[in-house]
């Protein structure tokens, strides 16, 4: 299986997941695809309810410092999907770089 098959597995199970229980939210909420050490940024891929818009930017931002603490990397970008409005692309962003945190 590709990796891109197998992100697309674990969006499609988390999906169902963040349906099933809307309080879903922080590092349970996400995909995280941690980059070679060639590349600068790793990637999220954050899923949430609607009714959780309102706090989605603050939990994205949280979850892309503790990726950036934890694996010590340059920069994490954290993109967020609703998983009621599946057919759309991504509607949030969050960048966070390394510099940007204590």
């Amino acid at each position: 299986m590709t990796k891109q098959k197998e992100i697309e597995k674990q969006l499609n199970k988390l999906r169902r997941k963040v349906k099933a229980d809307n309080t879903i939210c922080g590092d349970k909420a996400c995909v995280i695809v941690l980059a070679p050490e060639s590349r600068k940024a790793h990637v999220v891929f954050y899923l949430y309810s609607e009714k959780n818009e309102a706090t989605i930017s603050r939990y994205m931002t949280q979850v892309a410092v503790q990726v950036l603490k934890q694996e010590n990397a340059h920069a994490c970008v954290v993109f967020g999907r609703c998983v009621e409005r599946w057919g759309k692309p991504y509607e949030e962003l969050v960048l966070v770089e390394s510099n940007q945190i204590d």
